[in-house]
């Protein structure tokens, strides 16, 4: 139990709380410790279990079995899953009727620009800013902003002459 906490939670001070425990229950001290859990980290740790049952979810049925396994005290977001899984959209998917949901975790993507736009690019061949944008937060490369490398590696379009949202493409 204590590991589960050191890993989804954070220690918290309650003085009154601890006080009153300790006034309860003579095992337990003052010094005691209480711990918050991290909603997005248990969340997360339930997202991840999911994802790793199926090579790609439907959207809807993948939001559902999450809310279904997350305890009933935290509603797990979609925003959660950012730089965690990507949604794959039909218009970029032959083949798909409905958006799907693919784990792909930053921290397992290539450290070096050209291999993580490679890859990124190899999972689907359109990509918004906001998409992009969790997974090239942890690009590092000297005298290179993201919007550099941005340019070095894609090429941005509008989606139509309507819609004024940028889609980048592979160079």
């Amino acid at each position: 139990t204590k590991h589960c906490l050191e890993v989804f939670g954070s220690p918290c001070e309650q003085q009154d709380t601890v006080a009153a425990a300790a006034a309860a229950d003579p095992t337990l001290t003052s010094s005691s410790s209480h711990y918050a859990l991290d909603e997005q980290a248990v969340c997360l740790h339930y997202a991840r279990k999911l994802l790793a049952e199926k090579d790609a979810w439907y959207r809807n049925a993948f939001l559902a079995a999450w809310h279904q396994v997350v305890p009933s005290c935290w509603q797990p977001r979609e925003d959660m899953l950012r730089g965690e899984a990507v949604f794959l959209h039909p218009e970029a998917h032959e083949g798909y009727s409905e958006p799907r949901l693919r784990y792909l975790p930053a921290r397992h993507l290539p450290s070096a620009p050209g291999p993580r736009f490679a890859a990124l690019f190899a999972v689907q061949p359109k990509w918004t800013r906001e998409q992009l944008d969790p997974y090239l937060a942890g690009l590092k490369v000297p005298g290179q902003t993201v919007d550099m490398l941005l340019l070095k590696y894609a090429r941005a379009s509008q989606r139509s002459p309507t819609d004024s949202t940028l889609v980048f493409v592979a160079r």
